[in-house]
């Protein structure tokens, strides 16, 4: 039952990211890439697929390289 249960829950929450308007990614304990929903794909302008496994000064974008200077529970407004 708690695995069924974990299961849902972790199915209703990658629905939630994926029709979320925000852009959201994560990152691994080594700073790279580990998910990113399709909001975050347009805002970096690359595919999932190019995109896991990357660090955010790897990506080729200005807007991903600003997002890599931010320091963990630092915030900041980024024009885009």
């Amino acid at each position: 039952e708690e695995r069924l249960r974990l299961q849902e829950n972790n199915y209703f929450l990658e629905k939630v990211l994926s029709a979320s308007p925000s852009g959201i990614l994560t990152l691994d304990f080594d700073n790279r890439i580990s998910m990113v929903n399709p909001a975050a794909e347009r805002l970096l302008q690359a595919e999932k697929l190019t995109l896991v496994g990357l660090t955010l000064e790897a990506v080729d974008s200005s807007f991903a390289r600003e997002l890599g200077e931010l320091k963990p529970g630092e915030a900041r407004v980024i024009s885009y």
